[in-house]
């Protein structure tokens, strides 16, 4: 059944349904997915400022696994 909530929420996004960081599956950042859309297409770094626990790391992974880029 995930696996196919997964596939659901891929396709949502890829069509314009879903936002950036719902489909990459973090919840409550959607707000800041003009901020990271923008940093990705220009290219330009982003800092993610926030308390410990608010899944800075996990969006960081989560995004660089979605582009094929090694995390380090």
């Amino acid at each position: 059944m995930a696996v196919a909530t997964r596939k659901r929420s891929r396709r949502k996004a890829r069509e314009g349904g879903m936002p950036l960081t719902a489909s990459l599956g973090v919840v409550g950042w959607e707000r800041l997915d003009a901020v990271l859309l923008a940093a990705l297409a220009t290219e330009a770094p982003l800092l993610l400022v926030g308390a410990h626990g608010t899944a800075k790391t996990l969006v960081a992974e989560r995004v660089a696994a979605a582009l094929g880029l090694e995390f380090r």
